[in-house]
């Protein structure tokens, strides 16, 4: 597999997370600070599945993996007028060639990436429609992410080993989308897209590795309310 740039990105990262946390507060205080009203709490909380594919922002991480799948769950709950509180976890995972561009090069061997993240965060939503509603939203992530890939060095079409690493990191996304109300309002489905900043530095013994998941994301999602 082609090495990523292994030089040290945390002063980046952590000034893209502080940007994001700041951002996150502001929605966070200003749907706090909103009165309760009836058209807010018409929804009450809900509990939503979602799948959908990332395209990798990054060129080596796209070329390695190319889409990558993910399935969601997520928990919301209204804070104020138009607002709502979001908790949620998801699940990512793919195989990629570790060789691309290397046409000379034949092996078995396949790449393996795996995502976990936790997110936490607030949407704005728009009840103009109240049967179609639009939102906005900001959300921190703690992710926990392993990838697997053959060593740099081959023999004989075979890999003379494996690098493994795994950790934990933040991100932030933007998010937004529309929903529909079905089913006399029990029941929601919905189209999201987000942007993801999610640029981790992890480690395996004194080895670090840069795995960059930022990218795009589009998914479908299913609601069911409480």
């Amino acid at each position: 597999m082609r090495n990523r740039s292994r030089r040290h990105h945390c002063r980046i990262v952590r000034s893209r997370v502080a940007r994001a946390l700041i951002i996150m507060v502001g929605f966070l205080s200003a749907a706090l600070l909103t009165p309760q009203a009836a058209c807010a709490l018409e929804a009450g909380s809900r509990i939503s599945g979602s799948f959908g594919f990332q395209a990798l922002a990054d060129d080596d991480m796209q070329s390695t993996y190319g889409m990558l799948p993910m399935l969601g769950l997520r928990w919301t709950s209204p804070l104020g007028h138009g607002s709502e509180f979001l908790l949620g976890t998801g699940y990512g995972w793919d195989t990629g060639n570790p060789y691309y561009g290397q046409a000379d090069f034949v092996t078995a061997d396949r790449a393996h990436l795996r995502a976990i993240p936790i997110e936490l965060g607030v949407r704005m939503i728009d009840f103009i429609n109240p049967r179609r509603p639009f939102y906005l939203g900001a959300a921190i992530e703690y992710l926990w992410i392993r990838e697997e890939a053959p060593g740099g060095d081959a023999l004989d079409g075979a890999a003379s080993g494996w690098r493994r690493f795994s950790g934990w990191g933040w991100g932030a996304k933007m998010l937004a989308g529309p929903e529909w109300r079905i089913a006399g309002g029990r029941f929601s489905i919905g189209c999201e897209v987000s942007v993801g900043i999610r640029s981790l530095i992890i480690r395996r013994g004194y080895d670090l590795q840069r795995v960059n998941l930022s990218g795009l994301t589009t998914q479908a999602l299913l609601s069911a309310h409480l």
